[in-house]
């Protein structure tokens, strides 16, 4: 059973506008106004509360609205270490997704677009919804291609468009 809301913030506090999760309660060697700085491996700040680890931005959403979150909570601005309030958002899973950054694989340096080396004179740019991957066509410049990719994610995911 997860602890509530109130639980928790007898031991943390949480300040909307820095995104800080700080102990108010001391725990072991962990003193009243420490801040949560642990980093898990996926870049997440995260919390330790009675021998279960949870995500900072989860713990603030949580200390903020009184409740656990149904869905994802996702990072507007992609940085997985900014929990200010105005950077958290619920989201499905999906749009969580499709907020990441770019592919590491991805060469172009703009999400959606690439190039084959066979053909280093023409741009290519795909965006995914619904699972599948939806042609958008091929283009003569980089930024035509882009321009392409934003506004199909415009069009297909509104507010949860990654255009970076």
């Amino acid at each position: 059973m997860r602890p509530s809301a109130d639980d928790i913030g007898s031991y943390l506090s949480y300040d909307p506008i820095s995104g800080n999760l700080t102990w108010i309660k001391q725990r072991g060697t962990i003193r009243v106004g420490h801040v949560v700085q642990t980093v898990e491996t996926g870049g997440y700040f995260v919390v330790r509360f009675r021998g279960v680890l949870y995500c900072a931005h989860v713990i603030a959403w949580l200390l903020h609205s009184g409740v656990w979150p149904e869905q994802s909570i996702d990072h507007i601005d992609g940085n997985k270490q900014n929990n200010a309030l105005n950077n958290l958002r619920p989201a499905s899973f999906s749009q969580n997704m499709r907020n990441r950054g770019k592919n590491r694989s991805n060469t172009s340096g703009l999400k959606g677009v690439w190039q084959k080396k066979s053909k280093p004179s023409v741009w290519f740019a795909t965006i995914t919804s619904g699972g599948k991957c939806v042609w958008l066509g091929t283009f003569k410049s980089k930024a035509d291609a882009h321009d392409a990719y934003v506004q199909a994610a415009t069009k297909l995911h509104g507010d949860f468009a990654n255009v970076g």
